[in-house]
């Protein structure tokens, strides 16, 4: 099925929204391969754009005593098949009917965090006025489908949208994860109590993940050119990740580490800048497998190691994502 990936070269865009009332909520995702047409549907589609270390948000039916954003989890993957997935229809009349059986996908997740105060409906018709502001800029900039999460009423009311999973845009997740902030509850028999001040917009980043396969990155890059002779590799960090000695002069190194076969890396102004004034080798590890430990930590194993050596950074393979604009470059038109 042909789905338009419009947040395919943005890595801010990571996060989706599953829209269930199952018990075991945050564990993974799963669903069937097709509806009970037997055709391809959008929303089960979709898990298969789900990459490791996404943010999945869960909106659950049931579990607050009303429907509401209850929470997120990060996806580990891998994205399996089931020849003899089941799934029961809800609702009244789907109840009604035999669970069906058939080809289905499944996700996992992990590291399920609460949110201190769930976000409902009367949370979302306050920021309608945004909400729509954010659906319609996307429309404009992405065409259509963008598979966003709520639709509104004719009354003026605003609801979630009548799938399993949609795309959550990231202008979105800041909006509204701005009312509350994650609480960590991934360790077996702990209790956190929320903090009442809150840091940031809240938003659901998991900073344990990304630093594990940074340091897997790291380990397996050092591997490869001790392999290679050097007589020692040193760690630096910024703007540029390892200096190795003993196989070339000022041989700098950056480095970068994913779950997934990158197509695309993030890189900072410093990192391009040194990459262009000193020879640098530019080392992807993909395919790094990360397991959560009960204390919130992650185990790596894995990666498999690409080099570009003596990589300078070409113009036309660089695509912005953020850029810093200096407000006092005018005048404002209105000062209080």
């Amino acid at each position: 099925m042909e789905i338009n990936t419009w947040w395919g070269d943005d890595p801010d865009e990571r996060y989706w929204i599953e829209i269930t009332d199952r018990s075991d909520v945050g564990t993974d995702l799963n669903c069937l391969q097709r509806n009970g047409s037997g055709k391809e549907y959008w929303s089960y589609s979709l898990i298969q754009h789900v990459r490791p270390g996404d943010v999945v948000l869960h909106w659950h039916k049931t579990l607050e005593g009303r429907p509401a954003l209850i929470g997120w989890s990060i996806a580990t993957g891998p994205l399996g098949v089931e020849q003899d997935y089941s799934w029961q229809a809800r609702g009244s009349y789907g109840q009604q009917r035999e669970a069906t059986t058939a080809a289905g996908w499944r996700l996992p997740c992990t590291g399920f965090t609460r949110l201190p105060t769930p976000v409902d409906g009367a949370d979302l018709l306050r920021l309608k006025p945004e909400i729509d502001r954010i659906r319609d800029a996307l429309q404009e900039r992405a065409g259509s489908p963008t598979y966003f999460p709520f639709t509104a009423y004719q009354d003026g009311g605003i609801k979630v949208a009548q799938a399993y999973i949609t795309k959550f845009p990231a202008a979105l997740a800041e909006l509204i994860l701005g009312l509350s902030e994650p609480v960590n509850t991934t360790q077996p028999g702990s209790t956190t109590t929320p903090s009442k001040q809150r840091s940031g917009t809240g938003r659901p980043v998991d900073a344990a993940l990304r630093k594990a396969i940074e340091d897997r990155a790291v380990k397996r890059a050092k591997e490869h050119y001790l392999g290679l002779g050097a007589v020692e590799v040193q760690e630096f960090g910024k703007p540029f990740d390892l200096l190795v000695i003993g196989l070339r002069p000022d041989h700098r190194v950056e480095v970068k580490g994913t779950m997934t076969e990158a197509r695309t890396v993030e890189l900072t102004v410093n990192e391009v800048d040194n990459a262009r004034d000193h020879a640098t080798d530019l080392v992807v590890v993909h395919g790094i497998t990360a397991t959560a430990r009960p204390d919130g930590g992650y185990d790596t194993t894995d990666g498999t190691v690409r080099v570009w050596e003596k990589w300078v950074p070409a113009d036309s393979a660089l695509a912005a994502t953020k850029f810093a604009y200096l407000v006092d470059s005018q005048q404002p038109d209105h000062e209080q």
